[in-house]
């Protein structure tokens, strides 16, 4: 199964079949998908990738109905380091941002040091995930 799709692009597939006795069968050609429009059944953010980082990090998430949306990043002491997305009013669907490690006034931040939030109350990573 393919989670990491995207609406409305098309993709290409090499489809194999595997019997119990595990005998492999490979079908000719390719099988293109282009997937319709994928929503998401609840809100969601991901923890950052790649962590640690060094230069950027990415911040997936989802939202399942439209509805404001603000994504922040604090350090461990709940202080704000910087709003990614700022009161945004966005369609249900998958989404992500770029973090570039540096706060509002341009300074680099410790990648280890972050807790990301949204405006959500289900939108917050857990810190164990974040120190990975």
């Amino acid at each position: 199964m393919d989670y990491d799709v995207n609406n409305d692009i098309e993709y290409e597939y090499r489809l194999e079949s595997v019997d119990f006795s595990n005998k492999h069968d490979a079908y000719p050609g390719y099988a293109d998908v282009r997937p319709g429009r994928i929503l998401p059944m609840i809100f969601d953010l991901r923890p950052n990738y790649p962590n640690p980082f060094r230069a950027l990090t990415m911040i997936r998430y989802a939202i399942p109905v439209k509805t404001r949306v603000d994504l922040f990043v604090y350090n461990l002491q709940g202080r704000l380091i910087r709003k990614l997305v700022d009161a945004a009013r966005l369609e249900p669907g998958f989404y992500k941002a770029v973090w570039n490690g540096k706060d509002d006034y341009g300074r680099t931040v410790a990648s280890d040091r972050i807790s990301i939030a949204c405006n959500r109350p289900v939108c917050q990573v857990p810190r164990d995930d974040l120190s990975k």
